[in-house]
């Protein structure tokens, strides 16, 4: 069986740890312009932008200081920076005219593929203008992204190694984190615009970071199915979870079908739906609804004489059945339990509903 396979098992638990971060961001204003903040020059702009604001760069120096043991402000002057956007096809360079010292920025937020020899070539166009280039920081979305080194020379490799550093734009477990740096540098910026940019940027990048992470865990999948994983077992054991809400509410059916009173007949509706038909009460026709979802179930008290309101069914088990819950311009009175760590409770809760029901009944 697929439960099996060790690696697969590993797969599906990442999945599951993945789907319980569920990420609301509410409004961002970058993700509205969907066609663009997947484009690496985007960020370019944007990185460009941050480290344009006084204390974002203050703070990017020192978490080089830190993570790095690189101190610009003793050993270099980026005291008098200019900041450049595709200078020499550079994504972002930091650079001194004082000191003639530069920082190269390469940007693979959204995963680019390096062009030939693309980081050489940048420390060769500042090297041919006279510029020390003091690091090169490679920035991608989780820090693992590196350099291709495979059409680098041997001491272009012995050179610009040991000035490359990794940046993460999220995981702040890596070296360097972009958004440790904007975290920290938030709440000592003054303008409202800027605190406004910042905080729509940190949401965009945890965006980025839940889709980066979910193509890892779908890369992981597509690998194991490549080199040999039975994907038709998977598609079978697909089916069966798809056709179990089905199966759950024909249960629920037979369970009850020996023992509806004082419902007329328990059936099924739309295959997922089991409900318990015709309590006539006075000029009530009371049912009860059973919505077998993937993972939960959705029962509903109603009185289909009654379609404005609930007034009727709040009046008649209001004070006999546990708390429930409504909803505007709704007729009915609903429960939610867990499948399947609630399944018995369901069970339970269901002939315990019945029964209450049967003596109201009986007593009127």
């Amino acid at each position: 069986m697929i439960i099996e396979d060790i690696k697969l098992k590993k797969i599906v638990n990442e999945f599951i740890e993945f789907e319980k971060t569920k990420l609301d961001v509410g409004f961002n204003f970058f993700q509205t312009i969907s066609d663009t903040f997947y484009k690496e020059n985007f960020h370019s702009d944007i990185f460009k932008a941050l480290l344009e604001i006084p204390i974002i760069f203050s703070n990017f120096k020192y978490a080089i200081a830190q993570n790095l043991k690189i101190n610009l402000d003793n050993h270099y002057n980026y005291s008098n920076i200019k900041i450049n956007r595709e200078l020499g096809r550079i994504d972002v360079s930091i650079i001194d005219d004082l000191s003639k010292r530069v920082i190269i920025i390469e940007n693979k937020i959204n995963n680019a593929k390096d062009t030939f020899r693309q980081i050489p070539k940048y420390v060769e166009y500042f090297e041919n203008k006279k510029y020390y280039v003091d690091l090169i920081i490679y920035l991608s979305i989780d820090g693992d992204k590196k350099p291709n080194l495979s059409d680098w020379t041997e001491s272009e490799i012995e050179k610009i190694n040991p000035k490359l550093y990794t940046m993460s734009g999220a995981l702040s477990t890596k070296q360097l984190c972009l958004t440790s740096i904007l975290q920290n540098s938030y709440h000592e910026i003054i303008e409202i615009e800027q605190i406004a940019y910042v905080r729509q940027y940190l949401k965009l990048l945890k965006i980025l970071t839940r889709q980066n992470l979910n193509s890892k865990i779908m890369e992981k999948l597509f690998h194991e199915i490549i080199d040999g994983l039975d994907i038709e077992e998977l598609f079978a054991f697909r089916q069966m979870i798809n056709d179990l809400p089905k199966y759950r509410a024909q249960k629920i059916k037979t369970f009850f079908s020996d023992n509806v009173a004082p419902f007329e007949d328990v059936l099924i509706w739309k295959d997922t739906i089991t409900y318990f038909n015709n309590f006539k009460l006075g000029e009530s026709n009371y049912a009860i609804d059973i919505s077998c979802g993937e993972r939960d179930y959705v029962v509903s008290f109603f009185d289909r004489n009654s379609t404005n309101d609930n007034i009727t069914s709040k009046n008649l088990i209001g004070n006999i059945v546990d708390k429930f819950t409504e909803k505007e311009n709704d007729n009915r009175l609903y429960w939610n339990f867990n499948f399947p760590k609630e399944e018995k409770k369901l069970y339970e809760f269901i002939k315990d509903l019945n029964s209450k029901l049967k003596d109201i009944k009986n007593n009127t």
